[in-house]
C-alpha cells in the first residue's frame, strides 16, 4: 500500500495492484466560495499540478460531491469514460448533469480489480446540520496481502463509526479530522482532535492517517493541534499525520 495526500481529503491511494483517486479537490487557491467567512476556499494552492495527479489513475472513489471533495476542475479534466465509485445519491447528477459514462453506485460490497471495496455509513454532522449536508459514505478496503483499510470520509464521531471498527478491525484508519464547523462547536460537522483520539483508542494496535487539515477556512484544527492532543492522550504513536503531497509507503 502507497498513499498520498494532495490536499484536503484528495488522496491517490495505491493498492491491491491499482491507483485510485479519491474525492479529487483539484483547483488552484480562493477557487470558490468561504465556509467560515473567513477567506475563499482552498486556503492553500496544489502541491503539485492537477495534471500529474489523476495521470495513469485505475479509477476514482467519491464520498459525496460538496465542492472540497470533488470540485469543478476535476468534473472538467477527469476523462469521461474513468471508472467512478459513488456513493449512490452522486448518480444521477454524475452521469446526468457531469456527463461520466462509467459509473458504479457503491450502495453495496463490490470486488473491483481483486480489491473488497465495502460501504460503510458516515454522517456529516450532528441534527439538523447531519440532514441539511446530505448522505456521506465511508468506505472499507480489503485485498490479500494488503492491511485492512477504513476510510471515515466526512463524518463526526457517532455509534456507527464504533461499529465500522469493531466489525472490520481495520489495520489503517484515514481520518477527515479537520474539525469543521459551521457556526459554532455546536455545529461540528467532521472530527476534531479529540473525536480523532477516540477512533485511535478504538484501535489501539492500529495507525491512524489523519487528512482534511489546513485547506479550508471553516476547518479550526491543525496539524500540530492534532499531534499535540494525540501525544497528551497517550496515542501520538498511533498518528501519521501528512503534509500535502506527501507519500506514505510502507504502511502495511
Amino acid at each position: 500500500m502507497k498513499l498520498q495526500l494532495i490536499r484536503n481529503a484528495t488522496l491517490l491511494l495505491e493498492y491491491g495492484g491499482s491507483r485510485l483517486l479519491i474525492d479529487p479537490m483539484l483547483g488552484g487557491k480562493h477557487q470558490f466560495r468561504s465556509f467560515a467567512g473567513i477567506e475563499e476556499n482552498p486556503t492553500v494552492g496544489m502541491p503539485i499540478p492537477a495534471k500529474d495527479v489523476i495521470a495513469n489513475i485505475d479509477g476514482v472513489l467519491l464520498t459525496h460531491l460538496h465542492p472540497d471533495h470533488f470540485d469543478e476542475l476535476a468534473q472538467t479534466i477527469i476523462p469521461k469514460e474513468t471508472k467512478i465509485l459513488a456513493e449512490p445519491h452522486t448518480v444521477e447528477p454524475l452521469e446526468e448533469k457531469m456527463g461520466f459514462v462509467n459509473v458504479h453506485s457503491a450502495d453495496e460490497p463490490l470486488n473491483w480489480r481483486d480489491i473488497d471495496i465495502i460501504p460503510v455509513p458516515a454522517q456529516h454532522g450532528y441534527g439538523a446540520w447531519a440532514e441539511r449536508l446530505g448522505p456521506v459514505s465511508g468506505f472499507v478496503f480489503k485485498a490479500e496481502n494488503e492491511p485492512t483499510v477504513y476510510l471515515t470520509s466526512d463524518t463526526v464521531f457517532y455509534p456507527e463509526v464504533e461499529n465500522i471498527i469493531a466489525t472490520h478491525q481495520p489495520d489503517i484508519t484515514i481520518t477527515n479530522s479537520g474539525g469543521a464547523q459551521m457556526g459554532g462547536p455546536e455545529a461540528l460537522i467532521i472530527l476534531n482532535a479529540e473525536q480523532t483520539i477516540q477512533i485511535a483508542k478504538l484501535m489501539p494496535q492500529g495507525k491512524i492517517i489523519p487528512v482534511h487539515l489546513e485547506a479550508l477556512d471553516h476547518c479550526q484544527t491543525t496539524r500540530q493541534d492534532l499531534q499535540q492532543a494525540a501525544d497528551e492522550a497517550g496515542v501520538g504513536h498511533q498518528f501519521i499525520i501528512p503534509a500535502d503531497g506527501e507519500i506514505l509507503e510502507n504502511l502495511a
